[in-house]
């Protein structure tokens, strides 16, 4: 069950990965890496846990940058 959730944010992630949006690509890749980090927790995967949370915070950031210049 645990890997359907990670294959889950996987395919989120592709998704992702197919938007010429730069913002929709952040967008999606946020909730897929928010879905590695409970992920990695389920499967004890530190090193997963925070690159998704560097992730999370980088496209954060970008996010709200770029809401801000708008």
């Amino acid at each position: 069950m645990i890997n359907l959730f990670g294959f889950s944010a996987l395919g989120i992630a592709l998704f992702a990965l197919s938007n010429k949006n730069i913002i929709k690509l952040r967008t999606w890749h946020f909730i897929s890496s928010s879905m590695y980090i409970i992920y990695g927790f389920a499967i004890n995967a530190i090193p997963v846990v925070v690159g998704a949370i560097l992730y999370c915070f980088i496209h954060a950031y970008h996010i709200y940058n770029s809401k801000n210049i708008q």
